[in-house]
C-alpha cells in the first residue's frame, strides 16, 4: 500500500477540509460545455493546491461532467525525487485522506509487457507527489456518485524520443488487448521560475504543439526555447497515445501562474490545464 507523501503540505491532511477545499474549487469552474466535449487525455498541473488547485480544477470539472462513468485513469508524472527505475510504474493500491483507490493490476502487467522500458518499482512512486496530488480530485468527483474508479500511475525520469513513443505506445496497445476505456492525465506544470510575462510567452508556444497534437513539435518547442516544463516526456507520451486514438484536437481550457496567489508575478511557476478530443 503506497501511503501519502505529501498529504498536509500540498493538501489539506484532514478529510473534510479536503473536500471542501476541491469542492470550492470546482464550483468555480466557468467555461463553454458545448467546446468540451469526446474528452480522452487531459494535461493536469500537480504543485500546492493553494497554487495550482484552481487551474486543476478546469481539467477535473470536464472529466466530471463528460466521464460520467469512470474510464481507466492512466496518469503519468515525471520523476521530481531521482529515485527508482527510469519508467517506473506502481503495483500497489494508493491511500490518501480520503480513502483507497485501487490498482489495476491486469494493465500494469500488459504494459510491462509491451514495453522494454517501463518496469515496476515502488520506490519512484514513494516520495512522487505529481500523481498524488491528481487522485482526491478523482475520488471526490466518483466518490459523489458512489462509483469506484482505478488508476495506474507512470513515473517518467527518462524523457528522450524513443521513451517518449514507447511509453504513449504500450498505454494504447495495453488498452487494446484488455479492451479498456482509458483516460490518461499527464501531469504537469509549465514553466518554472520566470517572470510571468516571459513565462506565459514561451508557454504559448509550447501549448500550441499541443493543441495541434504534434508531440515531435511540442518537444522541439521545448528544447529550441528553452522551456522549463517539468513534466514534458508525460506530455509528450500522453499526445503519443491520443494520435494512437484518433483526437483531433487539443483545447487550453484554463492557464494561470503562482503570481496569482502569491502576488509576486517577477518568479513564477505556470500552469495549464487542456484537454484533447476526438
Amino acid at each position: 500500500m503506497r501511503s501519502p507523501a505529501v498529504a498536509g503540505s500540498f493538501y489539506p491532511l484532514n478529510k473534510q477540509a479536503l473536500e471542501n477545499v476541491i469542492d470550492e474549487y470546482m464550483s468555480n469552474v466557468e467555461f463553454t460545455h458545448t467546446e468540451i466535449v469526446n474528452i480522452m487525455a487531459a494535461v493536469i498541473p500537480h504543485a500546492g493546491y493553494m497554487y495550482s488547485g484552481k487551474v486543476a480544477a478546469y481539467s477535473f470539472k470536464a472529466i466530471e461532467d463528460f466521464l460520467k462513468v469512470p474510464p481507466l485513469f492512466v496518469i503519468i508524472c515525471p520523476n521530481h525525487t531521482g529515485n527508482g527505475a527510469p519508467v517506473a510504474v506502481s503495483n500497489q493500491d494508493w491511500i490518501t485522506p480520503l480513502g483507497r483507490v485501487k490498482i489495476d493490476s491486469e494493465f500494469v502487467k500488459a504494459l510491462v509487457k509491451n514495453s522494454s522500458q517501463i518496469q515496476i518499482s515502488e520506490e519512484a512512486h514513494q516520495f512522487e507527489h505529481a500523481v498524488e496530488v491528481q487522485l482526491p480530485f478523482l475520488q471526490r468527483i466518483y466518490g459523489k456518485k458512489h462509483k469506484e474508479f482505478r488508476f495506474v500511475p507512470i513515473c517518467m525520469m527518462g524523457t528522450g524520443l524513443d521513451t517518449i513513443e514507447e511509453v504513449g505506445r504500450a498505454i494504447f496497445k495495453a488498452g487494446a488487448e484488455l479492451r479498456r476505456e482509458v483516460f490518461v492525465i499527464a501531469s504537469s506544470d509549465m514553466t518554472h521560475y520566470e517572470e510571468a510575462e516571459k513565462a506565459r510567452a514561451k508557454d504559448a508556444i509550447a501549448l500550441k504543439a499541443v493543441e495541434a497534437l504534434d508531440y515531435k513539435g511540442f518537444i522541439s518547442a521545448i528544447e529550441d526555447n528553452h522551456i522549463s516544463v517539468c513534466g514534458y516526456g508525460p506530455i509528450g507520451s500522453m499526445l503519443v497515445y491520443s494520435k494512437l486514438k484518433n483526437a483531433t484536437t487539443g483545447k487550453i481550457i484554463k492557464y494561470g501562474t503562482s503570481g496569482e496567489t502569491s502576488g509576486d508575478y517577477r518568479s513564477v511557476v505556470a500552469y495549464a490545464a487542456v484537454i484533447v478530443t476526438k
